[in-house]
């Protein structure tokens, strides 16, 4: 099963400085995720169930500045049930990011 989202994070967040190039930095926020393209499961001689279009959380992310690049990680829990029988979405997100 695969669905493709787009996810919309409303985060605030904070920074500390250890030196002229490194900082430590953390966010928390709620986000909105909407299926571009929906799962859907199917069952053999049963018929098919489909996962709902919207989708809400909270999520955080922590990582380190080095510089212009930012290597992070993070964590997204679902609120909301998108399948039968109380299943809600969870991701872990790993990047990395250039900032200019």
């Amino acid at each position: 099963m695969k669905s493709y989202n787009l996810v919309i994070p409303v985060n605030i967040g904070g920074r500390v400085n250890l030196s002229d190039n490194v900082a430590l930095f953390g966010q928390v926020g709620p986000y909105a995720s909407f299926a571009l393209k929906k799962a859907e499961l199917q069952i053999l001689g049963y018929g098919t169930i489909e996962g709902e279009k919207f989708d809400w959380g909270l999520n955080g992310k922590v990582g380190v500045e080095f510089s212009q690049f930012q290597v992070f990680g993070g964590y997204e829990l679902g609120m909301k049930e998108v399948w039968p029988g109380d299943a809600k979405n969870r991701s872990i997100v790993f990047g990395v990011g250039y900032m200019f």
